[in-house]
Formats: C-alpha cells, sequence, structure tokens
C-alpha cells in the first residue's frame, strides 16, 4: 500500500461516515469538542496563580504627601489649604443651613433625656 491508496482509502470512508452515519459523525465531532474544553478547563485550573505584588508600608505621619504623576489629578489639587479663623459671607450662604423648629426641638428633648438619665441615676 503506498500513501495514495491509504489517502484514497480515508477519503472513502469519511465520505461513507459524513453521508450514511451522519449521526455517528455527530458524536465524534461532540465527544472531541467536550474533550477539548474539559482540556482548556483543566489548563485553566491548574495554571499557577500570580502573587499580587502586595507592598506593605508604614505610615509615617511626617512623610510628604505623595501626589500621583497622571494627568487624571487636576491642576487645582493641592495636598493641603489654608484655612480663615472665620468664613466669609459667601461660605456661609453656601454651606451653613439654619436649623429648623423641628429639629431644635427634637435636640432639646434628647438633651432632656440625656439629662434626666444622669440626673435620675444620681437619686
Amino acid at each position: 500500500m503506498d500513501f495514495e491508496e491509504i489517502l484514497d482509502d480515508i477519503q472513502e470512508n469519511a465520505d461513507e461516515l459524513i453521508h450514511n452515519k451522519p449521526h455517528v459523525l455527530i458524536a465524534i465531532v461532540l465527544i472531541i469538542l467536550l474533550f477539548i474544553a474539559g482540556l482548556v478547563i483543566v489548563m485553566i485550573q491548574s495554571s499557577p496563580k500570580k502573587a499580587k505584588d502586595v507592598q506593605k508600608i508604614e505610615f509615617n505621619a511626617d512623610a510628604p504627601i505623595m501626589i500621583p504623576d497622571t494627568k487624571s489629578v487636576e491642576e487645582e489639587y493641592y495636598p493641603y489649604r489654608s484655612t480663615s479663623e472665620r468664613w466669609s459671607r459667601d461660605e456661609l450662604e453656601r454651606w451653613f443651613t439654619s436649623p429648623d423648629e423641628k429639629v431644635m426641638d427634637q435636640l432639646e428633648k434628647s438633651n432632656d433625656e440625656l439629662v434626666e438619665e444622669i440626673t435620675g441615676a444620681v437619686k
């Protein structure tokens, strides 16, 4: 048997399998696909996990502030700012909210309960 006869024999068997026994062909293809999928899953699961490169740095309050070297940090980012002793009129109007009557009543009630609890324990 030479190489051409072997190829012809393989081609005849493949034609017979495709045309006369399609269920067998489908079963063989599915078994091969499942085998390949199983191999891929095993390879993924058995691959060594990459160790996370975690650097443990001791906190030092006196260390200078480190600003990231990226463009995402805005130009007006300051590690500190000077604050004044008092708010300006604009800051006061923007940030301060005067408590309403209901909030003041709740605060008075909770303070009265606290005082009663403290003085009631003394008696």
